[in-house]
């Protein structure tokens, strides 16, 4: 089931019984184009829906744990599938498109955040002020924001040194690949 978060966002989720977490995908709409971000598989009304938001234009992944549902959504609504170099190791597929180097990718800044899972990277959207955040952090209404368990990152110390990146951004919002929105982060 789509929710609405503002005018350019719309999430779905559902628990991994498999991860045991909860799995958040996003559909960033801008200019009339549409890029899924991390999708995880929608229902039939979902993916129906998600296609009369924008003309699709591509599926970004933020790391190589993220494959989820993507091949499957790419082949069926047509569109590249955009991941960092580091993920691809992960991956069952070639991405058409890697993003590291890139300066944007419609609209979305790539930002490589070292330390975290394998290719882990943050998508910035400067027009709109919104964050898109994989793995490197966690948002939950119980415990709040937390960083990705050490066990899970390649150097926990330098994921801290990358996230600190952020700081200089102005987000009005994050979302999270695992965990609800956070509206005005730079306000807490």
């Amino acid at each position: 089931m789509l929710k609405k978060i503002n005018p350019h966002l719309i999430e779905w989720h559902s628990y991994s019984q498999e991860c045991k977490a909860d799995l958040h995908a996003h559909a960033y709409i801008s200019e009339g184009k549409l890029l899924l971000i991390d999708p995880i598989q929608p229902d039939a009304a979902t993916l129906q829906a998600i296609q009369t938001l924008g003309k699709p234009c591509a599926i970004l992944l933020t790391n190589g744990n993220h494959e989820r549902y993507s091949r499957i959504i790419s082949d069926l609504i047509k569109v590249p599938i955009a991941a960092p170099a580091f993920a691809i190791q992960e991956l069952s597929y070639k991405p058409d498109i890697v993003v590291d180097g890139l300066k944007q990718l419609h609209g979305l800044v790539p930002m490589a955040l070292e330390g975290a899972g394998p290719g882990e990277h943050a998508y910035y959207c400067p027009a709109n002020r919104i964050l898109f955040i994989g793995d490197a952090l966690i948002h939950s209404t119980k415990k709040g924001l937390e960083l990705l368990p050490a066990k899970y990152c390649s150097n926990p110390n330098q994921l801290k040194t990358s996230l600190r990146s952020l700081f200089d951004l102005k987000i009005d919002l994050m979302a999270f690949a695992h965990g609800e929105p956070w509206p005005n982060p730079c306000q807490h």
